[in-house]
């Protein structure tokens, strides 16, 4: 289901009139026919076999490092890579981990990126109904709550939080943070 969710106050240059439509995990991904849930493309043993679910889902990816790209991906902020170039990528051994494009070019998409436990207890009190959504604990103890919006609003940075827009790019599950931990799906942001 929809409901229409005023932006955070943690972000003030966005205008107080604006919204975003929030959806819920069943919901969030259900206009794609015959693709893979978003829940399996996580749960896949391996970076690759992910970003080949992922791009089935109509996200744009990319091949990392930790959380470093390894190919010039400001192509893929414009468009999604074929299953040709993610094959190539995988020959090539460059999928240690797997990243989304955040932007137009994955349908609008958008990560608020909560980077503490304390954070994220203060967004889930003030902001409920954001955090009924896919959510994913990061390997650095913080959480991505993934999210599709009707108008694309700037990347923007508050305290210890982040919405990650178009230009930006996030790990996803089965990464593995540099820290050796595993991106992992954890709905909600408990």
């Amino acid at each position: 289901s929809r409901n229409p969710v005023r932006y955070p106050r943690f972000f003030p240059a966005v205008p107080r009139s604006s919204s975003v439509t929030c959806h819920t995990a069943s919901s969030l991904f259900s206009s794609i026919p015959d693709a893979p849930g978003i829940v399996d493309a996580a749960s896949s043993p391996e970076p690759a076999t992910a970003a080949l679910r992922y791009l089935a889902l109509g996200f744009s990816v990319i091949p990392l490092r930790g959380k470093v790209p390894l190919v010039t991906w400001r192509d893929y902020q414009q468009r999604r890579p074929s299953q040709a170039e993610l094959l190539r990528w995988t020959r090539r051994g460059l999928f240690h981990n797997v990243g989304i494009v955040c932007g137009a070019v994955s349908g609008n998409f958008v990560v608020l990126d909560v980077d503490a436990p304390g954070a994220c207890d203060a967004f889930r009190a003030r902001f409920p109904d954001l955090t009924h959504t896919y959510t994913v604990a990061t390997g650095g103890g913080g959480w991505h709550v993934y999210l599709r919006v009707d108008a694309l609003p700037p990347s923007l940075r508050g305290n210890r939080v982040e919405l990650r827009s178009g230009g930006q790019q996030v790990a996803a599950p089965p990464s593995v943070h540099p820290n050796g931990t595993p991106y992992r799906v954890a709905q909600p942001c408990d």
